[in-house]
């Protein structure tokens, strides 16, 4: 069976967390609305449907899509019996300082393949204060669709036969839409860090 087949048979093996995590998505959403989140909760203000949808779509679905496909990637270029643990450590490692904890860092949070979007991040005089962090996750869940279609192309790409003009185009379309679309995520949306005027105890 040549390596690109085997390749493709792994990346559609992902559309079964892919599909989990759509469950869940959809889970989560209705949960907000069955159990709505209290005034001095998160989401809050700003944050539609939408806005919620997008980041429940890139932290859950595209997370359990990417994952895996990651992980094909890692395993194609480095098989090495330890690699993959390490490669996970090291990506929880750089995800925690790219979550929003650190202010400088929020606005280009969003080049990671996960990120926050707001939560009890706090502010002086109350830790647990919510806050919604700046960008858009709508962009930003187009964004990982294209980190994920680079994955496949890198995937396919170890296999010299794979390289054909075809996925050369693919993969450089992808990598096109992958910068537009982390710069709108970084740019558009909500433009600074909103504090719930409401305090945690409330």
């Amino acid at each position: 069976m040549p390596e690109r087949v085997q390749t493709a048979a792994l990346a559609f093996t992902a559309l079964l967390p892919f599909t989990v995590g759509l469950l869940w998505v959809a889970w989560a959403m209705w949960a907000q609305h069955h159990w709505p989140v209290p005034d001095n909760g998160f989401p809050f203000g700003p944050a539609g449907d939408g806005w919620t949808f997008a980041a429940l779509l890139g932290e859950g679905g595209l997370s359990a899509l990417g994952g895996p496909l990651l992980g094909i990637v890692v395993g194609r270029y480095l098989p090495q019996r330890g690699t993959a643990p390490i490669a996970a450590v090291l990506l929880v490692a750089v995800a925690i300082v790219f979550q929003g904890i650190f202010e400088p860092l929020r606005t280009v949070r969003v080049i990671m393949p996960f990120t926050y979007w707001g939560g009890p991040f706090g502010v002086e005089g109350d830790d647990m204060r919510m806050l919604l962090l700046s960008g858009s996750p709508g962009w930003w869940a187009a964004y990982l669709c294209c980190l994920c279609g680079l994955a496949v192309v890198a995937a396919l790409w170890h296999d010299p036969a794979s390289r054909t003009p075809a996925l050369r185009l693919v993969g450089g379309a992808l990598l096109v839409a992958a910068v537009v679309t982390c710069l709108l995520a970084m740019f558009t949306g909500i433009d600074h860090t909103v504090v719930n005027p409401l305090p945690s105890g409330a």
